[in-house]
C-alpha cells in the first residue's frame, strides 16, 4: 500500500462523480514494475531519468542511485517473523524523510514524513482494511461480505462526505457500483471472468474483446474511440511483445522477458523506456558481482571461510564509493548557491497524459518534476529529466492533476535544490 488522501475506491467515486465519465483502464504493468518474486535493477527513459537499484536479499529496496549520483537510501527494522515492521526512507540531500509502520501480517498501519503529513489504517482479522484517517481530518470506513470484497464505503471529513456501494456476482466480480450523489456504472463479463462491457447513468459505455489467452484484442467506446492490439508469444505462452493501436493514428508498444516483466516500451511520439530485473535474493539484485561458476576448478570455492570468495573493494557496487565521496570531510568550507526557482511552468492536457514545460534555469543540470491528485502531493510521483520539458504519460482520464518542478546540480559529489516552483494544476482529457 502506498501513501494517499485517497485510495483506490474513493478515487473512482471521486473520478465519476466529478468527471461523469468512466475511469480509464490502465495496463497492468509498466517499465520498472517488476512481477511477484522480481525486482527492477535498472529504469531508463527518453525523459532523461536514469537509476540503478539494490535490494536486501528479501527484496527490500535499500538504495537508488540516479545518474546524478544523487543518493536514496533506505533503512529497515523487522519482527522476528522476519517482516518489515518500519520503513525509513531518506529522500534526498535536503534531509525530508519519509516513514512507514506496519503490522505483523505486512500491513501498513502508519505514514509520517518531513512535511508534517500522516496517515493511519487499521485492519480486520483478515487484512482488510476497514478504516483510514489523516491529518487533514479526512477519514473512510470499510465493510466486507464473507468473500472479502468491499460492499460499502463511507468518508468524511475535509470538506467532504457520502458513500459508495459495491454489487458483486457468484463470482465475486464487480458487476454495480452507485454512491451517494446517484451516479451509478455497471459491468457485464464473460464466462472466464473478463469484463466485456461497462456502462454509466450519462448513457457512456466501453466495450471489450478477449482472445483465448484472456488478453484484451479490442476497445471501443461511446465516443467513437477505438483500439486494438496484437500479441506475440514465448513458447511458455507469456506475451512477449504487445502492440496497441488507436483509432486516431497513435500507437504504442511493449516488450517482455520470458517472465512476464515489462522490459521495454515506445511509442509514435518517440518516448521509451527500458528497465533490467532480478530475481528477489540473487546477487544481481543485491549489487554484488556473479557467484563462480559451477565449472571452477578451484577446490576451496564451496568454504564459506575462503576469503577468495568475498568481493573486494574492485567488485563494490559504485554506491560506496559515490556516498564515500559525499561524507569526506573538507578542510576548506565552501558556500554552493542552489539553483534558481523554476518559473513559467506550463501544462498541456492529452488523453491520458500531460505535457509539462517551464524556463530553463541557469546552471542547472536538471529538472525533478512532483505529480499528484491533490494539492498536499499525497501518494505522488517524483521523475526526473534533463530538459526543460517532459509528457507525463499512463494518468487517469478526466481526472485533475497538481504540478510542482525544481532545479538541481551537483557539485563535488552533493545534489542541490533550488526552490519548488509555484504549483500548477489541469484536467486531463
Amino acid at each position: 500500500m502506498t501513501k494517499r488522501i485517497l485510495n483506490l475506491l474513493t478515487a473512482l467515486v471521486m473520478a465519476v462523480s466529478l468527471a461523469g465519465v468512466l475511469p480509464a483502464v490502465t495496463a497492468s504493468a509498466s517499465v520498472g514494475e517488476p512481477i511477484e518474486g522480481y525486482v527492477c535493477t535498472y529504469f531508463e527513459n527518453s525523459e532523461g531519468t536514469q537509476y540503478k537499484d539494490t535490494y536486501d536479499k528479501n527484496g527490500n529496496i535499500v538504495s537508488r542511485l540516479y545518474d546524478d549520483d544523487m543518493l536514496y537510501t533506505y533503512t529497515y527494522t523487522y519482527y522476528n517473523n522476519g517482516k518489515v515492521k518500519t520503513k525509513y526512507e531518506n529522500c534526498d540531500s535536503n534531509g525530508s524523510w519519509e516513514k512507514y509502520e506496519y503490522d505483523i501480517n505486512g500491513n501498513e498501519t502508519y505514514y509520517e514524513d518531513s512535511y508534517g503529513d500522516w496517515e493511519k489504517y487499521t485492519y480486520d482479522l483478515n487484512g482488510n482494511m476497514t478504516y483510514l484517517e489523516n491529518d487533514d481530518g479526512y477519514w473512510e470506513k470499510y465493510t466486507y461480505d464473507s468473500n472479502g470484497n468491499c460492499i460499502y464505503l463511507e468518508y468524511g471529513g475535509n470538506m467532504m462526505s457520502g458513500w459508495v456501494k459495491h454489487t458483486y456476482d457468484s463470482n465475486g466480480n464487480e458487476i454495480y457500483v452507485e454512491d451517494s450523489s446517484g451516479y451509478w456504472i455497471k459491468y457485464t463479463y464473460d464466462s472466464n471472468g473478463n469484463m466485456t462491457y461497462r456502462e454509466d447513468i450519462n448513457g457512456n459505455w466501453d466495450k471489450y474483446t478477449y482472445d483465448l489467452n484472456g488478453n484484451e484484442i479490442s476497445y471501443e467506446n461511446s465516443y467513437g474511440e477505438s483500439c486494438t492490439t496484437t500479441y506475440t508469444y514465448y513458447s511458455n505462452g507469456k506475451v512477449q511483445t504487445e502492440l496497441e493501436k488507436d483509432s486516431d493514428g497513435y500507437w504504442r508498444k511493449y516488450t517482455y522477458d520470458s517472465n512476464g516483466n515489462m522490459t521495454y516500451y515506445e511509442d509514435n511520439d518517440g518516448d521509451w523506456a527500458k528497465a533490467t530485473y532480478a530475481k528477489i535474493g540473487s546477487n544481481a539484485s543485491m549489487g554484488l558481482p556473479e557467484k563462480p561458476s559451477d565449472n571452477t576448478n578451484n577446490n576451496q570455492s564451496n568454504n564459506p571461510n575462503n576469503n577468495s570468495n568475498k568481493p573486494n573493494k574492485t567488485t563494490t557496487p559504485t554506491i560506496t564509493p559515490i556516498n564515500n565521496k559525499k561524507t569526506t570531510p573538507s578542510t576548506t568550507k565552501v558556500t554552493v548557491p542552489k539553483p534558481a526557482k523554476v518559473k513559467s511552468v506550463k501544462l498541456t492536457a492529452k488523453k491520458k497524459k500531460l505535457n509539462v514545460k517551464w524556463k530553463k534555469v541557469s546552471g542547472a543540470i536538471g529538472y525533478e518534476v512532483m505529480y499528484a491528485k491533490n494539492n498536499k502531493f499525497k501518494g505522488k510521483k517524483t521523475v526526473k529529466v534533463k530538459k526543460n520539458k517532459i509528457t507525463l504519460k499512463r494518468l487517469k482520464s478526466k481526472k485533475k492533476y497538481f504540478v510542482k518542478v525544481r532545479a538541481y546540480k551537483t557539485v563535488n559529489g552533493n545534489t542541490y535544490y533550488g526552490k519548488w516552483s509555484k504549483v500548477v494544476k489541469i484536467k486531463t482529457k
